[in-house]
């Protein structure tokens, strides 16, 4: 610590170490939540994909409507994502839409 002291960034570690901690806790919180819970995973996948879906179209538009290089990043990472995803969907759960000409998995 006496070099932090020393350029003047000891303030930063201490404030380092205080969000560390404080996330530590979070976690172990959100860890414990998790673990409590009583309902079963499959239920939890449809609101989890919608949620996903949600927060996707919001990503699109933004990349269209008001792009920027860090939206335009994301966007590719997230379709990248979802090729990978969609991989693993067993055929038999995958449904297309014929008159829209899309692929809904989750149907």
């Amino acid at each position: 610590m006496f070099t932090a002291t020393l350029l003047g960034i000891k303030d930063l570690f201490d404030q380092l170490k205080a969000d560390n901690l404080e996330i530590k806790l979070l976690f172990d919180q959100r860890n414990l939540e998790v673990g409590s819970r009583t309902e079963p995973s499959s239920e939890l996948r449809a609101p989890a994909v919608d949620a996903y879906r949600e927060f996707c179209i919001s990503i699109e538009q933004s990349a269209t409507y008001a792009p920027n290089q860090d939206i335009s990043n994301l966007f590719i990472q997230m379709e990248e994502l979802r090729k990978k995803y969609h991989a693993l969907i067993p055929k038999e759960e995958i449904i297309t839409d014929d008159q829209a000409d899309e692929v809904d998995p989750e149907m």
